[in-house]
């Protein structure tokens, strides 16, 4: 499959750090593509623009800010998310990653005023976080980065698509042994990745096809429009908003 990894730390001695190592090295081990994507590397700008907010729901424009980005998540067939928990929630870079690249005619579509996902094309979805306090701690506070990807991301991609959530809560405190206990769970996780349409629910991609009437904008025409848009020059704009998709809405709409 084709993996796109969304790493977020900015120190490359981390443990974080060399959790990431091990799952892209694991992960192309198996035969899977992964496109490697290490926000601060790469120096990726979280912040939303007045700009960029003003057009949100422009599907003309809204993505050019984050073109290549948006590029690459509509190419991808499997998410991995490899973050730390600050203060409760991801870091910042991630968490503008999402406030800019999950748009309108993206991650989701907007119909009579209702959110309907749009991330059929990936099949399966895995996090990889640490938690400097405890489960308890988190669990008091809601532990807002399992509910973001078992609630909100689980709802935008492929239905029954398998998604995981590898957590080591306590790193203040955890031994040698906790660390590589945990590293050997994420390579773990990386051998065994598979869709549903490879593992265990044989015919799914045939059942779900057959409820997707799609009239010349799903995520795959989407991905073929914008090549075909390049081709023909930068003038050239393309229709994200064809999809009838007989999917149920998406848990909330982030258009506020």
């Amino acid at each position: 499959m084709r993996v796109l990894v969304l790493f977020a730390h900015p120190v490359e001695t981390s443990f974080h750090a060399a959790l990431h190592r091990a799952m892209v090295d694991a992960l192309r081990r198996a035969g899977h593509e992964v496109d490697d994507c290490d926000l601060y590397a790469e120096g990726f700008e979280p912040v939303l623009s007045r700009e960029e907010r003003l057009h949100y729901h422009d599907l003309s424009i809204n993505c050019r800010p984050v073109e290549s980005q948006v590029d690459r998540l509509l190419r991808a067939e499997a998410l991995v998310i490899m973050a730390p928990v600050w203060n409760f929630g991801f870091p910042a870079i991630l968490k503008g990653w999402f406030d800019r690249v999950m748009l309108p005619g993206v991650s989701f579509v907007m119909r009579d005023g209702r959110a309907y996902p749009n991330l059929q094309h990936i099949r399966s979805l895995t996090a990889v976080v640490s938690y400097g306090g405890t489960r308890w701690a988190s669990l008091l506070m809601g532990d807002p980065p399992r509910k973001l990807v078992q609630r909100w991301l689980r709802g935008l991609i492929r239905p029954w698509a398998p998604v995981r959530y590898l957590a080591l809560y306590g790193m203040n405190r955890a031994t040698d042994a906790d660390r590589d206990a945990f590293l050997a769970r994420v390579v773990g996780a990386a051998v065994t990745l598979r869709s549903p349409v490879e593992g265990s629910c044989p015919g799914f991609g045939l059942v779900l096809s057959m409820f997707h009437i799609c009239s010349g904008s799903c995520t795959r025409c989407r991905q073929a429009d914008r090549l075909r848009d390049r081709e023909a020059g930068d003038g050239a704009l393309m229709d994200r908003t064809k999809c009838d998709s007989h999917l149920p809405p998406a848990p909330s709409s982030p258009s506020s």
